[in-house]
């Protein structure tokens, strides 16, 4: 009797133990994501269908803007956990923060390409004098480009900026002979809508003939993710399984793995151009568990403009310890 006792009591406190256990769990916190439309966004597309799907590991509330800045004041005013935005603005966050936010991985490579009809134009040099349709007024398109002006020794370009890459391109659909900056896949877009449209360069390829003397080695990057680093430390569990859900669903758009056109649309107002996304997103989001975040807005702006920056070897890492 008394050994049937023990072993009812045995199992008890089991039951008791798996059922304390999972009432314990900690549910997690759903995180405030806010993106650019465009090639920002393009790496979590598939993220974003799956997640309203409710089969990602993490729990997200998508929100996406047209304007940096405006990401970037919901980002001081605490609307948003994590921002997806252009390089720059990591550095201007992070300034105005004081150090209270974290680079966690670069999520958008080289993507800009300069499209015309023209016979004349043909590598960056063909720039001088001429007028240059874009969009990303004060974010990487415009220092990327200027950085290349100036490094090539071209001080009479003209810069005409349009708050959006749809009006870049329509100014280009209607006269091809206009020279534009434009990111994919808008840039693959124009030129299956224009036949007389056609890629002159990109300003990767720009940025690798400064050769690394200048560069550093460096890759031409386009945009970052940022967290709030309060979140990241009190919020570890949600911030790996987002990294883990941004990792597969940019695996997903590099290799091509289209998701549904209704998230693309969403993302770009365009169907999804596998050509495009295969050509320019091989360099998209490469997470690291090791190394430090960058310190310091200077060092940032550094990295993105100057040199050292590799996607084998980025500068932008989280933090180990941040997990």
């Amino acid at each position: 009797m008394k050994k049937r006792l023990i072993t009812v009591f045995t199992a008890a406190v089991l039951i008791l133990s798996l059922f304390a256990g999972a009432c314990g769990k900690k549910e997690l916190t759903a995180v405030r994501v806010g993106s650019l439309k465009g090639p920002t966004t393009m790496g979590i597309v598939n993220m974003m269908s799956e997640a309203e799907a409710g089969t990602t590991a993490g729990k997200y509330e998508f929100t996406m803007e047209t304007d940096p800045s405006v990401l970037a004041a919901g980002m001081i005013n605490g609307n948003y956990d994590i921002v997806m935005v252009p390089a720059n603005m990591a550095a201007i966050l992070y300034n105005k923060t004081e150090g209270g936010v974290k680079v966690l991985d670069i999520n958008t490579g080289g993507v800009l390409e300069v499209l015309s009809g023209r016979d004349d134009i043909d590598e960056i040099e063909d720039l001088a004098g001429q007028k240059v349709v874009l969009t990303g007024q004060g974010a990487t398109p415009e220092y990327a480009l200027r950085y290349l002006l100036d490094q090539y020794g071209i001080e009479d370009a003209k810069l005409e900026f349009h708050p959006e890459a749809t009006e870049v391109a329509a100014v280009l659909a209607e006269d091809p002979q206009q020279i534009a900056v434009l990111p994919e896949p808008f840039a693959t877009v124009c030129q299956k809508s224009n036949e007389n449209v056609r890629s002159v360069f990109t300003l990767s390829d720009a940025w690798a003939g400064l050769g690394d003397d200048v560069n550093g080695g460096s890759r031409l990057l386009t945009g970052v993710t940022v967290v709030n680093a309060a979140f990241a430390e009190s919020n570890k569990e949600e911030l790996k399984a987002f990294m883990n859900d941004h990792e597969a669903s940019a695996a997903k758009a590099a290799s091509g793995s289209c998701p549904d056109a209704k998230d693309v649309r969403l993302s770009y107002g365009k169907g999804c151009f596998r050509r495009g996304w295969n050509r320019r997103f091989s360099g998209f989001i490469r997470h690291y568990r090791k190394g430090t975040c960058c310190k310091g807005c200077s060092s940032l702006l550094r990295h993105q403009l100057c040199g050292r920056n590799r996607y084998e070897n980025a500068a932008f890492r989280i933090s180990e310890g941040a997990l």
